[in-house]
């Protein structure tokens, strides 16, 4: 199994992803600040702001009634599409 690193936002846990799927999207993609980037995606995708633990617990029910099987599942085809975006127009 290849190691996985643990994601947190407002200090608790999101999710785990792997850590070359990480390290991939964020050469690829140039972000820096990871919490900011998952809170601009979630915005864009579903019009959500975290501003507490409920907040993130209702981004999950959302996801949910979306097929997603959880905020890992959701973040991990985020960050493939992004990685794939970028590769493909070559910047």
């Amino acid at each position: 199994m290849s190691e996985r690193i643990r994601i947190r936002l407002l200090g608790l846990h999101l999710a785990y992803i792997d850590k070359g799927l990480v390290r991939k999207f964020e050469s690829t993609c140039k972000v820096i600040n990871l919490n900011s980037w998952i809170r601009e995606q979630a915005y864009n995708d579903f019009k959500v702001k975290f501003y507490s633990e409920d907040s993130l617990d209702d981004f999950k029910n959302i996801l949910e009634k979306n097929y997603y099987d959880g905020i890992g599942d959701w973040l991990r085809e985020k960050m493939r599409l992004a990685i794939l975006e970028k590769e493909r127009l070559g910047d």
